[in-house]
């Protein structure tokens, strides 16, 4: 089992990582990508994934961290991209949930961390709330310009709905699920675990952050993957160990690790 995006890095987590990633490990949870959310987390992010097999990192400045950083920051994120371990462009993205007054700023990052993702041809996690309309505007002007995305994208913990998932898997993109498409009332991440091409798909646990269903209230960690993966299964009427081999295909596909 796969789980394409765990922080790790967090405060939360890093006091006990080792252990952290051992019990994902005997949970049969093998591939981890470990996501940054600005400079320093980026390299923390880079120095866990050195000391195991199958953990990697992803580098980059979050939309909710735009404030704290400056542009030359994403020069500092093309260097760190130069690691072997870091296998991804993240966590990047639009979010006005809790604010839209660094609006331009955020679209900014977002578009030169897109650029570097594709200049460097490494996929890009991205994280998107409450910003749905802009964001699709950015992607569907790229497409314009350059046609699909070749470096296959990835939309972390997808919330979106079918119509906007089908358009951006035309565009090239793979969709992450995560804690959420286990939720009793999560009726659009259920819907579109139940259509979403199997070979566009991956699973996350977005730790420590939205423990899926019986672990609601708890923090997260990646050793929860199979629930993810059971729920999915079930709503896709697949057999589970199918479906497991599938994503992990798709895990080595999109980051260009593996067998």
């Amino acid at each position: 089992m796969i789980d394409s995006h765990a922080h790790i890095n967090d405060e939360k987590l890093y006091t006990n990582y080792k252990e952290i990633i051992n019990n994902a490990k005997l949970a049969g949870v093998n591939k981890i990508v470990i996501p940054g959310w600005n400079v320093e987390s980026s390299k923390l992010a880079i120095k866990i994934a050195h000391e195991f097999e199958g953990v990697y990192a992803a580098v980059g400045v979050h939309a909710q961290n735009v404030s704290d950083e400056t542009l030359d920051s994403i020069k500092t994120i093309e260097e760190l991209a130069k690691d072997p371990k870091v296998v991804c462009i993240g966590e990047i993205g639009i979010d006005y949930h809790y604010t839209k007054d660094d609006k331009d700023i955020q679209i900014e990052f977002f578009k030169r961390q897109l650029d570097l993702a594709v200049k460097l041809n490494l996929p890009c996690e991205i994280h998107l709330r409450d910003a749905t309309g802009d964001f699709m505007d950015i992607i569907r002007d790229y497409v314009k310009v350059n046609g699909v995305f070749k470096n296959k994208p990835i939309m972390h913990s997808f919330s979106e709905s079918k119509e906007i998932m089908e358009e951006l898997i035309r565009y090239g993109f793979y969709i992450s699920l995560s804690g959420p498409v286990t939720f009793k009332n999560a009726r659009v991440q259920k819907e579109v675990a139940s259509v979403v091409p199997v070979d566009k798909l991956l699973t996350e646990t977005d730790s420590p952050y939205m423990a899926p269903t019986p672990l609601r209230g708890t923090m997260n960690e990646p050793k929860n993957i199979p629930y993810i993966l059971e729920e999915i299964s079930n709503l896709k009427n697949m057999d589970k160990f199918e479906l497991e081999r599938i994503i992990d295909n798709n895990f080595n596909i999109v980051f260009n690790v593996g067998d």
